[in-house]
């Protein structure tokens, strides 16, 4: 069977963008450390990214006051994301590239989003429906042909497929994920702006 043709292409990001591609990768890498102060290599390390896209990465967001701290050589650093970082991050989040009905997703095998997460962490009416993540095209049209399930044009299908370049585990989300998937909608930011504090409580936010 050919694999799907309906998953649309992805434009190639600008790698210095922090909120695209790999950019993103080290963006999230911040946001899921809020507490330890971090270094380039750190980072570029948990992302599987470069030193240099990891340092103008950082670069940007420095220049946009959404990350605080120092930048020195090697593993010398103690840089940390502020709050405003989760917010910015949140109104890039990538949408799902396919919502798809039937099929049987191995979701306890793969990182996985969506409404089920964001009702463990926080214990309220969320309607979304399962999201997993894939590092690539490739990974989505794979996980797709595997499970059996049909590709739908519009509406809500029993549950989607997000890109994101960041090498997650298996199972539920960060709970910082769960976060900037809120934070993606108007719905979901008013959601996120009453439970606010069960994201970012102890960041720490000087400079």
């Amino acid at each position: 069977m050919a694999p799907p043709a309906l998953i649309p292409s992805i434009p190639r990001p600008d790698t210095r963008n922090p909120f695209a591609g790999k950019g993103l990768a080290v963006t999230l890498a911040l946001l899921l450390q809020p507490t330890e102060a971090q270094s380039i290599a750190d980072l570029a390390a948990r992302a599987e990214a470069s030193r240099p896209l990891a340092s103008k990465v950082v670069r940007e967001l420095r220049r946009l006051e959404l990350v605080a701290g120092e930048v020195r050589q090697g593993k010398q650093g103690e840089l940390w994301p502020t709050p405003a970082l989760l917010q910015a991050t949140a109104s890039h989040w990538p949408a799902p590239i396919a919502s798809v009905v039937g099929g049987q997703a191995r979701l306890e095998s793969l990182p996985t989003g969506g409404g089920p997460a964001i009702r463990r962490l926080l214990s309220v009416n969320w309607d979304s429906p399962p999201r997993v993540y894939v590092r690539d095209l490739n990974a989505a049209r794979g996980v797709l042909a595997e499970s059996g399930g049909h590709l739908i044009g519009g509406g809500t299908g029993d549950w989607e497929i997000a890109v994101v370049d960041f090498p997650f585990g298996p199972g539920d989300v960060p709970p910082v994920v769960a976060a900037l998937e809120l934070g993606a909608t108007p719905r979901g930011r008013e959601m996120l702006a009453r439970h606010r504090s069960d994201f970012a409580d102890g960041w720490r936010s000087d400079g």
